[in-house]
């Protein structure tokens, strides 16, 4: 890869929601440039959501900057764990609705992204589904490069603090150019 060339951005949507949820935070990406991919989580088992977002980045052969939110940051944790950075493909999905399996499983992997691939949080601290203290600890326990608490905002910081989770993004890419290795953002 080219210190020019940038990654693709690939969008892990949480439970409950769908690649839409990500439009605002697309539509700021864009408008900076930036291919982005919203992928459709099938929220059926992490191991098998994260087989599937594999896929999805499996073709592009470019680096990826992998964003997740709630349930979609433990599925790119399983994601980034191993995964060759060079990969990336455009998928599309509608709203799906959550097994509960997908919200009971652990990681399969030995070793989840977040411990060997730097990580940004963005997270509201009125987040009523994951308690802000929690995740506090999530983006400390991972080493966070940034962790951006958004005042008042709810669990869907993407969809109701787009410029937030967008400036994380940028903070990855900005950092990623140049390296082969994907990163994880988790906008719990």
């Amino acid at each position: 890869m080219t210190t020019t060339e940038q990654p693709v951005v690939v969008l892990v949507h949480g439970a409950f929601a769908e690649s839409a949820s990500w439009n605002r935070v697309i539509q700021r990406l864009h408008g900076r440039g930036l291919t982005t991919v919203a992928a459709g989580n099938p929220l059926r088992s992490v191991e098998g959501d994260a087989a599937y977002v594999r896929d999805v980045i499996a073709g592009i052969g470019r680096p990826v900057v992998l964003v997740g939110h709630s349930y979609g940051g433990m599925v790119i944790s399983q994601v980034a764990s191993g995964n060759d950075a060079d990969e990336a493909a455009l998928m599309a999905a509608t709203q799906r609705p959550v097994t509960e399996r997908a919200l009971t499983d652990r990681l399969t992997v030995s070793e989840p992204g977040w411990r060997a691939k730097p990580s940004w949080f963005v997270h509201g601290d009125r987040d009523l589904n994951i308690p802000a203290g929690a995740l506090r600890f999530m983006a400390e326990r991972a080493g966070s490069r940034g962790t951006h608490e958004i005042e008042g905002a709810s669990h869907a910081v993407g969809a109701s603090q787009p410029e937030a989770v967008t400036a994380a993004v940028f903070d990855a890419v900005g950092l990623v150019q140049g390296d082969s290795d994907p990163w994880a953002i988790m906008a719990k």
